[in-house]
Formats: C-alpha cells, structure tokens, sequence
C-alpha cells in the first residue's frame, strides 16, 4: 500500500471446471487459477502455443452458471503423466463473463491487497503502450494553465504542480502545449520547444516525473491562427465565425463564464480575424511540418519517453482538416483527402525523425460541433489512416473554440463522461490504444468504461488539477475522499483572461500563492487593491480578507491605491466617500489578521487615466498581486469602451491580477 507498482491482474486459485473445443474436438480441463487477463488450466489435450481456444467455465459458488470465455494458448509445461499446464490469454470479455469473474477474484484476494485495485482491476491494471509499460489505466491528459515563464522555459510552480500529480499516481502525464514554432504560440506563458536553449529545463520536468514514477509525454503544438503574433499561420484566410458575437446573446450569458470574461474573448477574437488574411505558402507548409519534428527530437533528447501531436482544439493540424476554415484549392486542401495531408505528413516527418520504437501519440478532434465543420464520419477516415502510420495512441476529443462558447456544446461538456461516446466510436474502426477523457470525476465510472471496452485508457485532467491524489485515493479505497472537478469552469476563465489557472476547491492561501509566485515569482509579494470610491471596492477588500493568507511573517504589504482627480491628490488627501472607504477597508483587513502596520494607502493624481495610472504602479512597484472591483458598465458599455479591469489585465505582464465581479 505504500505506493504504486506494476503489478498484472490479480490471480486467486479456482478448481473449476473447464469444457472446450480446440482443433481436434472438444476436450475438459481443471482451472487451476484464473484472473480478469486469463488462466491456468491443467489438461491432457494436445494444445499448442499460439492455439484459439473457446471455453465454458465454471467457477465455484452459488452462481455457476457457465461462462463462455475464448482465449489463445501463450505457454505449456509438461506435468507428471499425461497432463500439462497450459496458460490462456483471454480475448475480450462480454460483460456477464468479465462480472462474474472480477466478483470470483475480488472474494479470493488476500486482506492487505489494495482495496481499489481489487475494486477496480481493470483501472489498476498494467497497460502496453507500444515500448512502455504504465503501471495502470489512470493518464494525465494536457491541461494548459498558464505556469510557464514569459520566455516559455519552465517554471517553479509549473515543475511543482506537475511533481504533485505525478506523486499521486498518475501512470503517465502528457505535459500541455509545447511550442514548436517562434509564430505558434497562443499565450506568452506557453512552453516553448522551438530551439535547443529549451531543452535543459525540459529536461528537468521529464526527470522530475520519472523520479515520481510517471512515464513523461510532451505535447507539441502550434495555435496556427490563434497564435499571438502579428500575422498568423493559416491554412486559409477565412473569416472566424465566432460564436454569440451579437451584443443581446453575451448579455444573456448561458454559459456562466461572465460578460466581461465574453467580451474580451470576442474582442481578442476579432482582433485576430484582421490579422488572419494570409493563406500559407507551400513553403511554409514545409517549414511547419518540420519544426514538428525538430521539437519532437528535442523532447526525446530531454527524456521524454513519448510525444503528442496536438490535432484539436482548433489549432494548427485541426485547422487543415476543418473545412470550415481550410479552403484551399491546392493539394492541401479540397476534398478530405487534401485536408488530411498536412497532419499526416506532419505525423510521418515526426515518426521518421525520432525513429522506431519512441512512441508518437495524437491528439484527436473527433467532432467540431459546427455546422459545416469537421465531423464524425470524417473523423473515422482519418483516425483509420493515423492507424496505419502507426501512432501509439489516439486521445479523443471534442469541440474547438469557436464551438465550445455554444450553449448545447458547452451544456454537454459538462456531463459525466461527456467525450465517451466519441472515444467509443473511433475505438471501434482503428487498432490502436483510444484514450478518453471528458469529466471521469470517479473510478467506479472509468471501470465501467473499460469494463465495456469503450476505451483503453482514462485521461484525467481537471480530475487531477483539482486533487492530485486521485489514482492514490482510488487505489488505496478513499475514492469517498477524491476532492471532485464540479465543472464551474474557472480554470478555463482564467486562462481565458490571460491569468493564471487555479482551483475554488484549492484553499484559498493555495490561490493566492499560485497566482502570485506564476505572475511575479514571489509568493510574499506585496498587493495592491484598487480603492474607487464604489461598491466595487469594498467587494476586492472582501476578497483580499477573505482569500489573503493573513499574518505569514513574510512582511506581505497591502497598499490601497486610488488614483485621484481632485486638485491636491499628489499630496495624499482623498474626498470624504473614498476616506471613509479605506478606513473602512483597513477594519476588514485587520479583522481578519493583517497587521495595521502593513496596510498603507497610497494616492496619485490622474495623469495618465485611472487604468494607465494603476498599470504604471504595478509595473514600477514590488506587487505580486492586484486586485481590482470591476465597475457596473453594462455589456455593451464595456465592449465600445472597454474598462480599468479589462485594460489592466491585457497590459501587465509580471503580477496576477484578480478582477472581482
């Protein structure tokens, strides 16, 4: 129990009886023991190695009914007399026959087995990805939060989360979004891989991972159109249609995520469709393609034992198959077959590079959920075609950006095991390991999912974001006690403002000390809240007394800034509502524990505008961390003219910046 090793099914010791039929007829054997993976019989028909065998057993105990089970001959050895020994190797198993034996072996186990992995065999048990072994079902899948530094090169917090989670058991973590390309970037605070000065902190995540006793994939990506650069790549120059774009729809809100959180991803939106006008030459087709490759064989030399080509999301390799934003009239474009060539080219370059036996996985689009856009039936072509080049696995998904804004998309996003289905349906037209994730918040849901042979493997990724502990918890019995991803979407909303991700079921110091030391590589950096003279102030103090780890010794300073417009503001003095405001912030803080002696209020004449005023003291001051009430402009107000809090945080670069509503 003290930790995680490989281990096969679970074997307990049987005695039952076993009829068959083999080439030469029908034969009857003794079970000597058996397990979810196969069995040992004891008979005297002449088997041979690599033999299909059908069988009927029958295990002991109240229901025994016989159970038609098919397996292949993997070993003999000869017995005393007659008899041998023969080892099976079970083909799939319908659910009647897997039920009754998982029961059958979970009643034999021994007490000090691992009550989850007798539970949950199948979850638990050992898997053959192409070269690697992972230790049981349980994978991380990508999850892009926003932790690197602004050069792309890894950060502390980024190696400590990703140490925390391979701590707690995940048998393999896909690390998310590694840049391949100097244009592919879709947020200052991605990974970078397109040159060799990455590799030595790259490096130290895979080793980290290995030392915890994960298998570390790296995911290689270019955002194609949603990269922040001036001229983006694209396959072609067609217009994103961005979804609830019209003012009455964002004011509604269906999806919870807040106006002006909808309103900024729009504006950033719209601002890049100005910039999305050039279809890429053949050239730079070729030049992309490569620097796949090139990043591939940096990750191997890191350590990496795999890599992930991200296919979805609406990002590069996506954006060729989608018909809706590939419309080309070259070869690489057209019919599927055109759309499919750029990412299968990309998949061989990758694969001719890194050589044979480095295994090369894909991040799959299943399903745009958009009309006109790239679907399921397509989807299976070309999953059947990375099939026959050879990917180790395919991770299925659903959605893009354009389409995960929809309120029926991103209603279905939310249910439990939302991405199931799609998984199942690539699952059956290709060979290959299928990887599912979607909201798997419970081991008993993801047995399940094994247990009808929907997926392989079980990609968790907020499940892991929100409790690190997950597959530890599960194996161990506590699945009662794995802290849930409640689908609230805030990480997402972080990110989507351009900040860094965190949990509400984090505790609260956990918040604060992750935006901080992400932002500004300080975990006692001192705060800013802005004081307005509105309501809106009063609700940031609220969220500093509330969320602020309080008295830490650090020497954490709070500073109430308001920037004024009355005559004499240089001096200090503040208005009669804003006075009584910072005293009445400064009892709030106090009471919840921060000393008098570190809260000072600072004011400043307006020079430059209130939001120009508060982003030059965050960039000349010591600040880890603003806090901001945004102000009650309506949707519209706020996309004609935008806000403080908007400007604030698309302009500074090294402070978290939290904006309360």
């Amino acid at each position: 129990m003290g930790g995680f090793v490989e281990r096969q099914f679970p074997r307990v010791a049987c005695g039952a009886g076993v009829g068959g039929s083999g080439r030469f007829g029908r034969f009857y054997a003794t079970a000597r023991d058996v397990s979810l993976g196969g069995m040992c019989v004891e008979t005297d028909y002449p088997l041979s190695v690599g033999e299909q065998a059908q069988l009927e057993l029958r295990l002991p105990g109240p229901n025994d009914r016989p159970l038609s089970v098919s397996g292949r001959v993997e070993w003999i050895e000869q017995d005393a007399g007659l008899c041998c020994r023969v080892g099976l190797q079970f083909d799939h198993l319908a659910l009647p026959a897997l039920t009754a034996i998982k029961e059958f072996v979970a009643a034999g186990l021994p007490a000090d087995y691992p009550p989850g992995a007798a539970a949950w065999p199948l979850l638990f048990s050992p898997f053959d990805l192409g070269p690697l072994r992972l230790k049981h079902r349980i994978v991380m899948a990508p999850m892009f939060w926003g932790y690197a530094h602004r050069d792309g090169s890894v950060s502390e917090p980024l190696l400590d989360t990703y140490r925390e989670i391979a701590q707690g058991g995940a048998s393999m973590i896909v690390v998310a979004n590694a840049i391949v390309a100097p244009d592919g970037s879709m947020s200052a605070r991605a990974l970078r891989i397109d040159d060799d000065r990455f590799i030595p902190g790259l490096a130290r995540l895979a080793a980290t991972l290995k030392e915890a006793g994960s298998v570390p994939c790296l995911q290689l990506n270019h955002a194609g159109r949603y990269a922040q650069v001036p001229s983006p790549a694209t396959p072609s120059p067609v217009p994103l249609r961005i979804v609830g774009s019209d003012l009455s729809f964002l004011e509604r809100d269906p999806c919870g995520l807040g106006a002006g959180t909808r309103l900024s991803l729009i504006r950033s939106f719209c601002r890049g469709l100005a910039n999305c006008r050039r279809e890429m030459s053949a050239e730079e087709i070729e030049a992309a393609a490569d620097s796949y490759a090139q990043a591939a064989l940096r990750a191997k030399q890191a350590g990496y034992e795999a890599v992930e080509l991200h296919g979805a999301t609406g990002y590069l390799l996506a954006q060729f198959l989608s018909p809706r934003t590939n419309t080309r009239s070259d070869g690489y474009g057209g019919s599927l077959e055109g759309r499919m060539r750029f990412p299968l080219e990309v998949v061989a370059r990758v694969k001719e590079l890194v050589g044979p036996g480095f295994p090369v996985g894909y991040r799959f689009l299943a399903e745009e959920w958009l009309p006109g856009g790239f679907d399921l039936p397509q989807a299976k072509v070309f999953a059947k075609r990375l099939d026959e080049l050879g990917v180790a696995y395919l991770s299925v998904v659903g959605a893009t950006y354009e389409s995960i804004l929809l309120p029926e998309v991103f209603k279905r996003l939310r249910r439990p095991g939302c991405l199931v289905p799609l998984a199942d349906q690539i699952k059956r037209v290709v060979s290959v390991p299928v990887i599912t994730a979607g909201r798997i918040n419970s081991p008993q849901l993801a047995e399940k999912i094994l247990e009808e042979d929907r997926a392989d493997l079980i990609g968790l990724a907020r499940g892991l974001f929100v409790d690190p502990q997950w597959p530890r918890k599960a194996l161990e019995g506590r699945s009662k006690n794995i802290r849930q991803c409640r689908g609230c979407q805030q990480c997402f909303i972080s990110v989507l403002r351009n900040e860094p991700a965190v949990c509400p079921r984090w505790d609260a110091q956990r918040r604060v000390r992750v935006r901080a030391s992400v932002r500004g590589d300080r975990t006692c950096a001192d705060v800013l809240i802005a004081i307005d003279g509105s309501d809106n102030s009063l609700s940031a103090v609220e969220y500093a007394r509330r969320f602020l780890p309080g008295p830490s010794g650090c020497g954490q300073s709070i500073t109430l800034f308001h920037v004024s417009r009355a005559d004499g503001a240089g001096d200090g003095s503040v208005d009669l509502v804003v006075r009584e405001m910072v005293d009445q912030a400064r009892d709030m803080l106090a009471n919840s524990g921060v000393p008098p002696a570190n809260i000072q209020l600072k004011v400043v004449p307006e020079e430059l505008g209130i939001a120009g005023d508060i982003i030059r003291e965050l960039e000349d001051g010591p600040y880890g961390l603003a806090i901001i009430g945004r102000r009650g402009l309506s949707a519209r107000q706020r996309l004609l003219f935008g806000s403080v809090s908007s400007a604030v945080l698309r302009s500074v670069k090294d402070c978290a910046v939290c904006v309360v509503d």
